[in-house]
């Protein structure tokens, strides 16, 4: 691999794993929060189809430019939380069947949404067509790798949890109470964030 693909995959990893900007890591653990370990493979068509939207975004910015005011922008990300954690506790609460080809679209969407976020970054480089691509691939196969470890990390604490208090309580309904009390947070983090955008 060349220096350039290291570079880009290292600043996609980053833009998901990276404190400061928590949003996108915030969004990813709404998208997993109501769904067991054991439902990966949802999660993991969750986790691509928001790298897909984000991908699409950033190529379209690249190629011709910006695409929405950044302060907009913003408040779909911190909006975009917000109705991850909504949607979970709406369908937790009321035990509901999610609808799942409805969720991955939406997460799609979203996707397209978290990507402007990071468009100026890519519209600044001024790259030809064939850098673009190569810069693009390396930055959102770096997005897919942060965003996988997100979860795993997310789903080991589930585990640790599960085994800790295995003798106390149905771990069931420790899944069910992780899932309530991680969405309500990821919900009034959202508002909270969308709040101060506006």
């Amino acid at each position: 691999m060349s220096g350039e693909f290291i570079t880009f995959l290292q600043l996609g990893f980053e833009h998901v794993t990276d404190l400061a900007g928590y949003d996108h890591m915030l969004f990813v653990i709404g998208l997993c929060a109501a769904l067991p370990p054991k439902q990966w493979r949802r999660v993991l068509i969750l986790v691509t189809a928001f790298t897909i939207g984000h991908c699409i975004t950033l190529l379209m910015a690249g190629r011709y430019g910006g695409l929405l005011s950044s302060d907009l922008v913003e408040q779909l990300v911190a909006f975009s939380i917000l109705l991850a954690g909504a949607g979970n506790l709406y369908y937790l609460l009321s035990d509901r069947k999610r609808n799942f080809p409805l969720y991955y679209t939406l997460t799609l969407f979203f996707g397209l949404v978290h990507g402007l976020a990071f468009s100026n970054f890519f519209r600044a480089l001024g790259a030809t067509d064939a850098e673009l691509w190569s810069q693009l691939l390396a930055f959102n196969l770096g997005v897919e790798l942060g965003q996988l470890s997100t979860v795993a990390w997310f789903f080991l604490l589930l585990l640790l949890l599960r085994s800790l208090f295995a003798n106390l309580i149905d771990p069931g309904r420790l899944q069910y109470w992780w899932s309530v009390v991680v969405s309500g947070i990821v919900l009034l983090v959202g508002l909270y964030l969308l709040v101060g955008r506006l």
